[in-house]
Protein backbone atom coordinates (compact mmCIF):
# COMPACT_ATOMS: atom_id res chain seq x y z
CA UNK A 1 0.00 0.00 0.00
CA UNK A 2 1.23 3.10 -0.58
CA UNK A 3 2.31 5.83 2.08
CA UNK A 4 -0.13 8.57 1.84
CA UNK A 5 2.43 10.82 3.32
CA UNK A 6 4.06 11.15 0.26
CA UNK A 7 3.60 13.55 -2.17
CA UNK A 8 1.60 14.33 -4.32
CA UNK A 9 -0.87 13.13 -1.43
CA UNK A 10 -0.19 16.10 0.55
CA UNK A 11 -2.24 17.75 -1.78
CA UNK A 12 -5.24 15.33 -0.68
CA UNK A 13 -4.68 16.70 2.40
CA UNK A 14 -4.73 20.48 1.40
CA UNK A 15 -7.41 19.78 -0.72
CA UNK A 16 -9.88 18.40 1.90
CA UNK A 17 -8.81 20.15 5.03
CA UNK A 18 -7.45 23.18 3.95
CA UNK A 19 -4.00 24.50 2.73
CA UNK A 20 -4.40 27.51 5.75
CA UNK A 21 -5.46 24.65 8.04
CA UNK A 22 -2.64 22.31 7.36
CA UNK A 23 -0.05 25.36 7.02
CA UNK A 24 0.83 25.54 11.41
CA UNK A 25 1.51 21.96 10.84
CA UNK A 26 3.75 22.18 8.28
CA UNK A 27 5.57 25.10 9.76
CA UNK A 28 5.68 23.19 13.18
CA UNK A 29 7.81 20.63 11.24
CA UNK A 30 10.28 22.70 9.33
CA UNK A 31 8.51 22.11 5.82
CA UNK A 32 8.70 18.01 6.51
CA UNK A 33 5.38 16.98 4.70
CA UNK A 34 5.42 13.54 6.44
CA UNK A 35 5.75 14.98 9.73
CA UNK A 36 3.17 17.88 9.61
CA UNK A 37 0.79 14.87 8.56
CA UNK A 38 1.74 12.79 11.67
CA UNK A 39 1.10 15.74 13.88
CA UNK A 40 -2.37 16.43 11.96
CA UNK A 41 -3.13 12.58 13.25
CA UNK A 42 -1.42 13.09 16.61
CA UNK A 43 -3.83 15.72 17.48
CA UNK A 44 -6.65 14.30 16.40
CA UNK A 45 -5.94 11.35 18.60
CA UNK A 46 -5.42 13.02 22.08
CA UNK A 47 -7.84 15.48 21.22
CA UNK A 48 -10.51 12.57 20.83
CA UNK A 49 -8.80 11.28 24.48
CA UNK A 50 -9.56 14.53 25.77
CA UNK A 51 -12.96 14.86 24.72
CA UNK A 52 -14.13 10.81 26.24
CA UNK A 53 -12.26 13.15 29.85
CA UNK A 54 -14.36 15.77 29.10
CA UNK A 55 -17.32 13.85 28.38
CA UNK A 56 -17.10 12.42 31.85
CA UNK A 57 -16.40 15.20 33.96
CA UNK A 58 -19.24 17.23 32.46
CA UNK A 59 -21.64 15.02 33.18
CA UNK A 60 -20.19 14.91 37.02
CA UNK A 61 -19.94 18.22 37.51
CA UNK A 62 -23.49 19.13 36.43
CA UNK A 63 -24.88 15.91 38.59
CA UNK A 64 -22.75 17.41 41.53
CA UNK A 65 -24.67 21.17 40.85
CA UNK A 66 -27.51 19.81 40.49
CA UNK A 67 -27.13 17.71 43.52
CA UNK A 68 -26.01 20.51 45.65
CA UNK A 69 -28.58 22.65 44.19
CA UNK A 70 -31.16 20.28 45.10
CA UNK A 71 -30.31 19.76 48.43
CA UNK A 72 -30.36 23.59 48.91
CA UNK A 73 -34.01 23.58 48.16
CA UNK A 74 -35.13 20.83 49.85
CA UNK A 75 -38.60 19.86 48.60
CA UNK A 76 -39.39 23.43 47.18
CA UNK A 77 -41.22 23.53 43.94
CA UNK A 78 -40.47 23.91 41.44
CA UNK A 79 -37.01 22.48 40.94
CA UNK A 80 -34.24 24.98 41.24
CA UNK A 81 -33.65 24.93 37.27
CA UNK A 82 -36.81 26.54 36.61
CA UNK A 83 -37.07 28.79 39.67
CA UNK A 84 -33.79 29.62 38.08
CA UNK A 85 -34.63 30.23 34.70
CA UNK A 86 -37.37 32.38 35.93
CA UNK A 87 -35.34 34.76 37.80
CA UNK A 88 -32.64 34.83 35.50
CA UNK A 89 -34.66 36.62 33.04
CA UNK A 90 -34.20 39.59 35.42
CA UNK A 91 -30.36 39.35 35.37
CA UNK A 92 -28.57 37.02 32.82
CA UNK A 93 -29.43 37.17 29.01
CA UNK A 94 -27.08 35.03 28.46
CA UNK A 95 -28.13 32.55 31.04
CA UNK A 96 -31.57 33.06 29.62
CA UNK A 97 -30.87 32.04 25.54
CA UNK A 98 -28.97 28.90 26.88
CA UNK A 99 -32.16 27.73 29.45
CA UNK A 100 -34.48 28.62 26.44
CA UNK A 101 -32.70 27.16 23.77
CA UNK A 102 -32.45 23.63 25.61
CA UNK A 103 -36.37 23.89 26.40
CA UNK A 104 -36.55 24.52 22.71
CA UNK A 105 -34.64 21.33 21.71
CA UNK A 106 -36.51 18.88 24.14
CA UNK A 107 -40.05 20.72 22.91
CA UNK A 108 -39.01 19.82 19.33
CA UNK A 109 -38.29 15.82 20.15
CA UNK A 110 -41.90 16.24 21.45
CA UNK A 111 -40.92 16.05 24.78
CA UNK A 112 -42.13 17.31 28.06
CA UNK A 113 -39.04 20.06 29.49
CA UNK A 114 -38.60 17.92 32.97
CA UNK A 115 -36.00 18.84 35.26
CA UNK A 116 -33.31 16.40 34.06
CA UNK A 117 -33.95 17.12 30.99
CA UNK A 118 -33.56 20.41 31.25
CA UNK A 119 -30.02 19.91 32.81
CA UNK A 120 -29.16 17.04 30.39
CA UNK A 121 -29.58 19.76 27.54
CA UNK A 122 -27.54 22.53 28.83
CA UNK A 123 -23.86 22.73 27.70
CA UNK A 124 -20.94 23.13 29.61
CA UNK A 125 -20.57 26.77 29.25
CA UNK A 126 -23.39 26.69 32.11
CA UNK A 127 -22.05 24.87 35.02
CA UNK A 128 -19.07 26.68 34.29
CA UNK A 129 -20.63 29.98 34.82
CA UNK A 130 -22.48 28.60 37.82
CA UNK A 131 -18.83 29.01 39.27
CA UNK A 132 -18.24 32.33 38.34
CA UNK A 133 -18.21 35.69 40.77
CA UNK A 134 -21.82 36.26 38.87
CA UNK A 135 -23.20 33.58 40.83
CA UNK A 136 -20.87 33.94 43.67
CA UNK A 137 -24.25 33.75 45.59
CA UNK A 138 -24.60 30.06 45.13
CA UNK A 139 -21.28 28.78 46.32
CA UNK A 140 -21.98 28.57 50.24
CA UNK A 141 -24.49 25.56 48.81
CA UNK A 142 -22.40 24.72 45.90
CA UNK A 143 -18.73 24.38 48.27
CA UNK A 144 -19.81 21.02 50.19
CA UNK A 145 -20.22 19.13 46.93
CA UNK A 146 -16.39 19.36 46.25
CA UNK A 147 -14.73 17.80 49.28
CA UNK A 148 -11.59 17.59 47.47
CA UNK A 149 -10.70 21.17 47.46
CA UNK A 150 -7.58 21.89 48.81
CA UNK A 151 -9.30 25.16 50.18
CA UNK A 152 -12.62 26.53 50.22
CA UNK A 153 -11.75 29.45 47.37
CA UNK A 154 -14.33 29.05 44.55
CA UNK A 155 -12.00 30.84 42.34
CA UNK A 156 -9.66 28.10 41.74
CA UNK A 157 -12.31 25.90 40.77
CA UNK A 158 -13.64 28.76 38.59
CA UNK A 159 -10.18 29.30 36.47
CA UNK A 160 -9.68 25.33 35.78
CA UNK A 161 -13.28 24.84 34.42
CA UNK A 162 -13.18 27.59 32.49
CA UNK A 163 -10.06 26.09 30.96
CA UNK A 164 -11.64 23.20 30.45
CA UNK A 165 -14.28 24.76 28.52
CA UNK A 166 -11.99 26.65 26.41
CA UNK A 167 -9.91 23.32 25.84
CA UNK A 168 -13.50 21.48 25.06
CA UNK A 169 -14.56 24.37 22.66
CA UNK A 170 -11.38 24.10 20.60
CA UNK A 171 -11.76 20.40 20.54
CA UNK A 172 -15.40 20.96 19.46
CA UNK A 173 -14.69 22.63 16.65
CA UNK A 174 -11.30 20.44 15.51
CA UNK A 175 -8.98 23.05 16.27
CA UNK A 176 -5.78 22.26 17.33
CA UNK A 177 -4.55 21.60 20.66
CA UNK A 178 -0.75 20.51 19.93
CA UNK A 179 -0.03 24.13 20.59
CA UNK A 180 -1.61 24.20 24.32
CA UNK A 181 0.08 23.41 27.43
CA UNK A 182 -1.63 19.70 27.34
CA UNK A 183 0.12 18.60 30.50
CA UNK A 184 -0.86 21.23 32.52
CA UNK A 185 -4.87 20.66 30.95
CA UNK A 186 -4.46 17.57 32.07
CA UNK A 187 -3.41 18.02 35.09
CA UNK A 188 -6.52 20.78 35.76
CA UNK A 189 -9.09 18.33 34.61
CA UNK A 190 -7.83 15.45 36.82
CA UNK A 191 -7.75 18.07 39.85
CA UNK A 192 -11.70 18.83 38.98
CA UNK A 193 -12.39 15.61 39.05
CA UNK A 194 -10.55 14.63 42.27
CA UNK A 195 -12.94 18.09 43.90
CA UNK A 196 -15.68 16.21 43.08
CA UNK A 197 -14.74 12.90 44.68
CA UNK A 198 -11.59 11.71 45.42
CA UNK A 199 -12.65 8.24 44.22
CA UNK A 200 -13.82 9.77 40.98
CA UNK A 201 -10.29 11.38 40.24
CA UNK A 202 -8.52 8.41 41.01
CA UNK A 203 -11.06 6.46 38.44
CA UNK A 204 -10.55 9.06 35.65
CA UNK A 205 -6.82 9.00 36.10
CA UNK A 206 -6.95 5.29 35.50
CA UNK A 207 -8.82 6.12 32.82
CA UNK A 208 -6.89 8.64 30.85
CA UNK A 209 -4.69 7.74 27.76
CA UNK A 210 -3.68 11.17 27.74
CA UNK A 211 -0.30 10.69 29.17
CA UNK A 212 0.57 7.63 26.77
CA UNK A 213 -0.43 9.90 23.98
CA UNK A 214 1.75 13.05 25.13
CA UNK A 215 5.07 10.60 25.06
CA UNK A 216 4.20 9.34 21.17
CA UNK A 217 3.82 13.66 19.67
CA UNK A 218 5.82 13.30 16.30
CA UNK A 219 8.88 15.13 16.82
CA UNK A 220 11.34 16.90 14.50
CA UNK A 221 13.66 14.16 12.72
CA UNK A 222 17.67 14.62 13.80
Amino acid sequence: MPDIRQSPEWEFYERHFATSRMQPYLVEHRGDKCLAIDLYAWNMDVSAAFWELLGYLEIALRNRIDERMTASTGSEKPHWIFHFENQSRKRNQMMTKELGKARERILRNSKTPTSQRMISELPFGFWVTLLSKRYRNLWPNLAAGFPGMPSRNPNDLFCKAASMRYLRNRIGHHHRIWTLELREKHDELLSIAGYIDAEFGEWLTSTSRIPGLLRTRPSHRR
